[in-house]
């Protein structure tokens, strides 16, 4: 038997009969008695009557006696019924507890969602920040197509770029690499007309990955029109099969 099944057993009302058949029934019971008691005095010689009254007598007040045996009977269902009546109340309060309990949660779920949402909203809103390199600084690679580490580059693309943060010294670079790293080159490179955009066209090959660096330890030909050299920069992609 599970404890829920037992607390049921529990709780079960004793007698579960209405009161008014319950309290007939004692009255019956004790009615009966007091009926065997006269017949016994009719046996011994007494009249109807007299048997009637003795037994009566003999058998107390007869109200009293029914009040305490309904007393008796019903004390347990009355038990019962206040338990139950007290576990009903705490059974309500719990549920009420625990439903301001997840309303509380949800409402502060919503309401940190909703600020997160907010926070996502404003930072879409914000326009972008320009990278300005230091005057004093060499220029950096900002941007690159295909950009480094892609995975399934298109094998038909026909050139590399390369964005830097400053104004390129025209026909300056330095692409560098192993041999079997370095892409097919189709044509020499060239800066676009902004001046930080170099172009270097070439054939790709699909399945294939390619590793070009951008200046180096030795070679640092990629400089400024001040002449000062960019940071080395590693590019590598691979194209789809």
């Amino acid at each position: 038997m599970t404890p829920w099944n037992q607390v049921a057993a529990y709780l079960r009302l004793p007698d579960p009969r209405p009161i008014g058949e319950i309290d007939e029934d004692i009255r019956a019971e004790l009615a009966f008695h007091l009926e065997m008691r006269a017949q016994d005095n009719v046996r011994a010689g007494m009249s109807l009557d007299e048997a009637r009254a003795d037994a009566l007598r003999r058998f107390g007040d007869f109200d009293r006696i029914r009040r305490t045996c309904r007393r008796i009977q019903m004390g347990d269902r009355i038990m019962l019924q206040r338990i139950q009546a007290a576990l009903t109340a705490v059974l309500l309060v719990a549920v009420v507890v625990l439903g301001v309990l997840v309303y509380r949660m949800q409402t502060a779920q919503e309401t940190q969602n909703a600020r997160l949402l907010a926070s996502l909203e404003q930072i879409a809103q914000r326009p972008a920040v320009e990278v300005v390199a230091a005057p004093d600084a060499g220029p950096v690679v900002l941007e690159t197509t295909p950009v480094t580490g892609a995975k399934d580059v298109d094998p038909s693309l026909d050139e590399i770029r390369v964005v830097f943060s400053k104004t390129m010294m025209d026909q300056s670079w330095s692409f560098s690499t192993s041999e079997d790293e370095f892409p097919e080159t189709t044509g020499e490179p060239r800066y676009l007309a902004d001046g930080r955009t170099c172009v270097l066209p070439v054939k790709l090959e699909p399945g294939k990955t390619y590793g070009i660096w951008l200046n180096s330890n030795k070679f640092g030909n990629f400089k400024d029109a001040g002449g000062r050299s960019a940071e080395p920069y590693l590019l590598k992609f691979t194209t789809r099969r």
